[in-house]
């Protein structure tokens, strides 16, 4: 996270980040210029919607005194976007608000408060159980299944750098390319941890086998004996394989009522701080993480 941004705004970043709709760009600890001063003035969550070729800019305060946030707050935030470019200014304090500070915002324009309000289980504050995980995967094999022109069917053990053709002899990149491009396909990884997670033996896992089929004809080896290209059927991709997962705890609040629930793990070698959207139920709907190295030990 930024130099600035503390832990209590980064989970109110991560949530805004979660609801933003497509055409939206969330930045934590963003500089906004006063008009007014000439000055940059640093805002703890930007929203910033293209919307008719114009940047509509929603601004996000957040505060976790020990106490509610007074009127004193409210009247500097207030005063403080008055000559930033902010058309909407949300005031989060984990602490709620005094009646003051309320009466305040209800006189502005533009002006909205908001509380992440603990919501109560049977024992002290509902808390959500849920089981977070990461997978690692790291090729050490490629190989390419094709057609040999007597209708055969052909092996190799791709070399990194071996070239792969479309029909007209364009090339279209190295063997690599492909394997990286299936390792890092958005459909990959979570099919991976599911049948992981899955497997019986899933503490015990070390590798793994992936199959790309491939329609025939679409890409293809140069043969260069015979100066003709033979169409790839199939790309095996093979590698180490890790998976590290945790239960975790998280706690559940509703903010302007929105359910959620959120909570920090360490996994692969990385602190994650994890937000979830939750439905009336409290299932979750939706999930972002934010990855950070550990801390080093003193």
């Amino acid at each position: 996270m930024p130099r600035r941004t503390n832990y209590r705004q980064q989970i109110i970043e991560l949530l805004v980040s979660m609801n933003a709709g497509p055409g939206c760009t969330v930045t934590p600890s963003k500089p906004l210029h006063d008009r007014q001063s000439g000055l940059d003035r640093e805002v703890d969550v930007v929203v910033e919607r293209l919307i008719d070729r114009e940047i509509s800019t929603w601004s996000y305060e957040v505060v976790a005194p020990r106490r509610p946030a007074d009127v004193e707050w409210v009247e500097a935030m207030i005063a403080k976007h008055e000559y930033l470019p902010t058309e909407k200014l949300f005031l989060v304090s984990w602490s709620g608000f005094t009646k003051g500070a309320r009466a305040k915002a209800a006189t502005k324009s533009g002006v909205e408060l908001g509380t992440p309000d603990l919501v109560p289980g049977p024992n002290g504050p509902k808390i959500k159980t849920i089981r977070v995980g990461s997978i690692r995967m790291t090729a050490t094999e490629t190989r390419i299944g094709f057609n040999r022109p007597d209708g055969s069917k052909g092996w190799i053990r791709s070399e990194p750098d071996i070239g792969i053709y479309l029909p007209n002899m364009v090339p279209v990149g190295p063997a690599q390319k492909f394997t990286e491009m299936l390792l890092h396909d958005p459909r990959v990884g979570p099919l991976a941890r599911e049948n992981a997670s899955a497997h019986p033996e899933r503490d015990d896992l070390k590798s793994f086998d992936l199959y790309a089929p491939i329609e025939n004809g679409v890409l293809n080896l140069y043969e260069e004996v015979l100066d003709e290209l033979q169409p790839i059927t199939l790309i095996e991709v093979l590698g180490d394989f890790r998976l590290a997962e945790k239960r975790l705890d998280l706690e559940v609040r509703e903010l302007r009522g929105q359910p959620f629930a959120y909570g920090t793990v360490e996994l692969a070698d990385a602190n994650a701080t994890l937000v979830t959207r939750l439905n009336e139920a409290l299932d979750v709907t939706a999930g972002i993480a934010r990855f950070e190295p550990p801390k080093p030990k003193v």
